[in-house]
């Protein structure tokens, strides 16, 4: 009789035991979520003002200020307007569209267009094949990217594909390809694959050849725009991860470059393992957080990941069942104590 009392006990030691553990393990895990913090835009913006990277500062500030907890800060709103201030200004501005006509590169989408604008017509590609031109006579390196991208330039230029419609993406896609080069944000992958293309082409007809990776180049700027577009490109290891890429600038559009910023090299890869049972509502919030928040949410799922956030205080099992000062008193105790007596008393029970 008492050997069977002994074993009722020793299995009730065990099983609150096992509950202690379970309870702090529980708790820990939640504090864990509890322990994520949001990223603060402000110290990097005023870093990038302070460069005079005002383009990138307003895209930067602008991601997060769609979240309340920045746009109800007015050092935020404060430091927007000034970027704006900034960008507004007429001599800014004349700036950028002379770097965009002269040298085919800016920072900022007046002088992207100017060199957009140029690269439409035959002066953009003749003016870059003259400039390589001087540096071939002159001993100096010669970028072969550019001369090849110029070529295809004078090919399409007036041209119509065959069959295929205007030339329009592909002198679009050119003037972006050229300010990627410039810019120093062309892969090698990319540039070779560029000049291997270039040399098939001597024809109208033959832009067929290239119309589909033009055409996709010309829709990624459309969706996240040329600052975006360029960022994404220069990531790109392979044609694997471009393809990657196109899809992420489709699914995010203007806050895709802010993105990879954010939350790093990873975050398309995150996202395209995610995609199908995480919103991009969620995506973005969890991007808040930085590289620890998506990769919570990619862990535990969207539902918990949302209740993690919760500022309510989570109460420990203990706190509920027993009195407030005992709960305290145990938790307390490290937990090696219990996983030993939980051993001791599994032993009794067998």
């Amino acid at each position: 009789m008492f050997r069977i009392f002994g074993k009722l006990i020793a299995l009730l030691v065990f099983i609150a035991s096992i509950l202690i553990l379970y309870d702090r393990g529980s708790s820990n895990s939640f504090n864990n979520l509890e322990s994520l913090r949001r990223i603060d835009p402000i110290p990097r913006t005023q870093q990038l003002v302070n460069d005079r990277k005002y383009s990138e500062a307003d895209e930067y500030l602008s991601f997060f200020m769609q979240f309340p907890y920045v746009y109800e800060n007015q050092k935020a709103v404060d430091l927007l307007e000034e970027i704006n201030r900034y960008r507004s200004d007429w001599g800014y501005k004349a700036k950028n569209i002379a770097n965009g006509v002269i040298y085919g590169q800016s920072d900022e989408i007046e002088g992207q267009i100017a060199a957009g604008f140029s690269d439409l017509f035959v002066v953009g590609d003749i003016r870059d094949l003259g400039m390589e031109g001087y540096n071939y006579f002159n001993d100096d390196e010669v970028d072969e990217v550019i001369v090849a991208l110029s070529s295809i330039g004078l090919v399409a230029t007036g041209a119509t594909i065959f069959s295929a419609g205007s030339t329009a993406p592909i002198k679009g896609a050119i003037s972006f390809l050229k300010l990627a080069k410039k810019s120093g944000r062309m892969p090698a992958w990319f540039g070779a694959h560029l000049i291997s293309i270039s040399k098939k082409i001597s024809h109208p007809k033959d832009l067929i050849k290239v119309k589909t990776l033009f055409t996709d180049i010309y829709n990624m700027i459309g969706d996240a725009g040329l600052k975006n577009g360029l960022l994404l490109l220069s990531r790109s290891t392979n044609p694997l991860s471009f393809k990657r890429s196109l899809r992420f600038a489709r699914a995010f559009g203007k806050y895709s470059g802010t993105l990879l910023r954010v939350v790093g090299k990873d975050v398309i890869i995150y996202y395209t393992a995610m995609k199908k049972y995480i919103t991009k509502e969620s995506f973005l919030h969890a991007a808040t957080y930085g590289k620890r928040g998506v990769e919570r949410i990619g862990k535990i799922g969207e539902v918990r990941f949302w209740k993690s956030l919760n500022p309510v205080v989570k109460a420990s099992r203990l706190s509920k069942v027993l009195n407030k000062n005992l709960a305290h008193f145990i938790n307390q105790i490290p937990s090696f104590f219990f996983l030993f007596i939980a051993l001791v008393s599994f032993v009794g029970v067998v």
